[in-house]
């Protein structure tokens, strides 16, 4: 798709749920962009440049797409190597992922905001829970199993409306449509799902969404019902997702957590995982635009 035709593309499909995904060239540059008027984020997907021009050129049209269209963020997982032609065209490193490229290139999470953005209200909130991370962190875990009543298992294609259903119950808002069992089933060809039941009924959930190019996964969509949580649910999930993944060969595992949620962010840090900083009013996620914490790990 040419540069030319992108914009009456995005004029007539943003407002598809689950965003709109184009392949775009123009002038020195190719790009894979993602766009959500959800979230109000264009995202970088993937690229490749002719010369250092087309960092400027591909700069240029998303500033220009920015300022028609009332996106206020872009974003995207950079090869570490080219931080620089990114931080020229106004970016600034807001994390980084030790070993996301087939465990052999690091990347950074680069971003630049438009109208504001960039402002958060919640960075006193988000250093507590990382010093109280800290603290936690010089005790040793505690060694958790699931009561005889729970059971643990990996989704099938038959439960996906019944995870939605439990998505749609714990999040206002989210990111993306996991309330929506075709989304969910869109996904399985990439993602897999661990369940916990309690009876029949089931009361947690989290994803492992899988890049089998460069062997990594996003551990995302965790999800417990309110009378659940604090037993532990989303850290013995965590472990049985890793054990999978492990199994297929992912090296780099890292996560995107809510900065104001003290429980996510200890189960993760608990976990081994590593914080590498925050992104600023990431996604619009249980109700409005929060800032999210990055963790990653090596298995």
């Amino acid at each position: 798709m040419t540069v030319e035709a992108l914009s009456e593309i995005i004029e007539h499909n943003i407002d598809i749920p689950q965003g709109v995904y184009k392949a775009v060239h123009g002038d020195g540059f190719l790009a894979q962009l993602g766009f959500s008027a959800y979230n109000k984020r264009i995202s970088i997907l993937d690229y490749h440049f002719d010369d250092v021009t087309g960092a400027g050129a591909l700069n240029n049209l998303l500033e220009s797409i920015c300022i028609r269209h009332g996106f206020t963020k872009v974003w995207g997982k950079i090869p570490a190597n080219d931080k620089n032609l990114f931080l020229e065209q106004g970016f600034v490193t807001e994390a980084s992922l030790k070993g996301f490229f087939s465990n052999q290139q690091d990347a950074i999470i680069c971003s630049r905001f438009f109208d504001q953005r960039q402002s958060s209200g919640t960075t006193e909130t988000n250093d507590r829970i990382l010093q109280q991370i800290n603290n936690y962190n010089s005790k040793p875990p505690k060694s958790r199993n699931l009561p005889p009543e729970y059971r643990f298992k990996f989704a099938e294609q038959h439960e996906l409306e019944t995870l939605a259903a439990l998505y749609r119950k714990v999040f206002i808002t989210y990111p993306y449509p996991i309330y929506d069992p075709d989304y969910l089933e869109s996904n399985l060809a990439h993602t897999v799902y661990g369940l916990v039941y309690k009876n029949d009924e089931l009361v947690a959930a989290a994803a492992a969404e899988i890049n089998y190019k460069f062997a990594n996964s996003e551990m995302t969509d965790f999800a417990s019902l309110p009378a659940e949580r604090g037993q532990g649910l989303a850290s013995i999930i965590l472990e049985k997702l890793e054990n999978r993944l492990s199994a297929m060969g992912v090296h780099c595992l890292y996560t995107i957590a809510r900065s104001t949620s003290l429980g996510m962010n200890l189960t993760f840090s608990l976990a081994s995982y590593r914080y590498s900083g925050t992104l600023i009013n990431n996604c619009n996620i249980s109700g409005g635009f929060e800032d999210m914490n990055v963790f990653y790990k090596h298995i």
